[in-house]
């Protein structure tokens, strides 16, 4: 997904870069604009500190510039997943955390960060959902992230079930080579107010396990 640079630091554009985002030195090429104010043919993600009272249609997130780095890779990631299925697994997310929490039910997800490239992650992509239970929710977080949602199962049924995916893709996929993956692995916890958190203690397994 490309995106052009109005303004913004230099960490701004890491962020995006880190979430999947390609920067581009030409706005006619972008297909979002991040900027301090509304692009009227494109998507925009606002840089303000404040959250204005009226926000144009076509504004898509607004951003504090000044937010810590990783709020700031996290909501850039959120964006990517908006643009990419609008309403789409992160509003699914939302739905089932809220469930888990009013109900005490058990909720975990899994983050898949793929090395592939190109077509070789929309392969990755396709074959999971081909592979996936019918109860789960699956979709992308970045060009190369994808998040799946395991509705009624604790942590370690979510270790159980990454071990028979790793096991069917290689069954399963047509590869001259293994697609070069790791997953991160989180479950709704007492402390966790958001979604977001669930996300970011599946990304942390995530580093950890990249170290």
């Amino acid at each position: 997904m490309t995106v052009f640079f109005e303004t913004g630091s230099n960490e701004l554009k890491r962020a995006f870069e880190e979430a999947g985002f390609m920067p581009v030195k030409r706005k006619e090429n972008a297909f979002v604009i991040v900027s301090e104010k509304p692009d009227v043919m494109r998507d925009t993600v606002l840089l303000l500190s404040n959250t204005p009272k009226d926000i144009p249609a076509n504004v898509i997130d607004v951003l504090d510039p000044k937010a810590p780095y990783d709020i700031l890779v996290r909501k850039a990631r959120l964006i990517l997943s908006y643009l990419y299925r609008p309403r789409g697994i992160f509003d699914e997310l939302e739905d089932e955390f809220m469930k888990a929490k009013r109900y005490d039910f058990p909720l975990s997800i899994v983050v898949i960060l793929s090395f592939e490239s190109g077509e070789n992650v929309e392969d990755v992509f396709g074959l999971l959902k081909r592979i996936s239970r019918t109860t789960d929710a699956m979709g992308f977080l970045g060009n190369n992230e994808i998040l799946v949602i395991l509705p009624g199962t604790d942590k370690r049924g979510a270790q159980i079930y990454v071990a028979r995916l790793r096991k069917r893709l290689i069954r399963f996929g047509n590869w001259t080579r293994i697609p070069n993956m790791i997953f991160g692995i989180a479950e709704v916890e007492d402390w966790m107010e958001s979604a977001e958190d669930l996300i970011a203690a599946a990304e942390y397994s995530l580093v950890s396990r990249k170290h």
